[in-house]
């Protein structure tokens, strides 16, 4: 409750952890909500807060969030049964990612909100199959040797539900196939990364949404 008590999140953002995985889907920030209104949009957010709302016209619940990202702030509305669905993963500090659309409105075009349709954590995002740990390489030759064993020493460490991709560099212009391990499964994380980095350069290790 750092941002509810000090207004700013003294010890980093909540969303640090995750810079791959926003990176990865490149999800919309709410900086860019002007440029989307009445458009559907996928966000990386941490919920700053909630409020219950009842409805004046037919007594029905629904919800006023408030998230953050690295831009910046927005209200998100969830109606009915989108909030009846998703108000349990609506916590306090709970970092997700959203999917929903923003609103058209005229009267909302300075500070437009969005229309919720789902949310999931965002840590189950990174081994839900929908990620792949991709490392780049200048040749197929870099596949062997010295540098790949302690990579696959590294790999064990770090195993996981994210497919393992290998980007090998260009020759004469013709992109390389990308290569996929058969029987290795990594997590999608920032520790993964870091450690595979330390082998194969900074830069070179990443997550690519499938």
């Amino acid at each position: 409750r750092e941002k509810e008590a000090l207004g700013f999140f003294i010890s980093g953002h909540p969303l640090d952890r995750y810079r791959e995985v926003v990176r990865a889907f490149d999800t919309c920030t709410t900086a860019k909500l002007k440029d989307r209104m009445g458009e559907p949009v996928e966000l990386a957010c941490v919920v700053t807060a909630v409020a219950r709302q009842v409805s004046r016209r037919d007594g029905s619940e629904w919800g006023k969030i408030t998230i953050e990202d690295f831009q910046g702030t927005a209200q998100v509305l969830a109606f009915k049964d989108i909030w009846q669905s998703y108000k349990e993963t609506l916590r306090q500090d709970a970092v997700v990612l959203l999917k929903g659309k923003v609103s058209g409105r005229e009267r909302d075009e300075d500070d437009p909100p969005i229309f919720l349709d789902s949310v999931e954590p965002l840590d189950a995002v990174p081994n839900s199959g929908r990620l792949a740990v991709q490392i780049e390489l200048d040749t197929a030759s870099d596949l062997t040797g010295d540098a790949f064993r302690e990579a696959k020493a590294i790999m064990g460490d770090h195993l996981g539900g994210a497919p393992l991709e290998f980007v090998v560099g260009e020759a004469n212009g013709v992109p390389a196939p990308r290569l996929r391990a058969r029987s290795v499964k990594l997590a999608a994380d920032r520790e993964t990364i870091q450690a595979l980095e330390a082998v194969f350069g900074k830069g070179r290790v990443g997550l690519r949404r499938l």
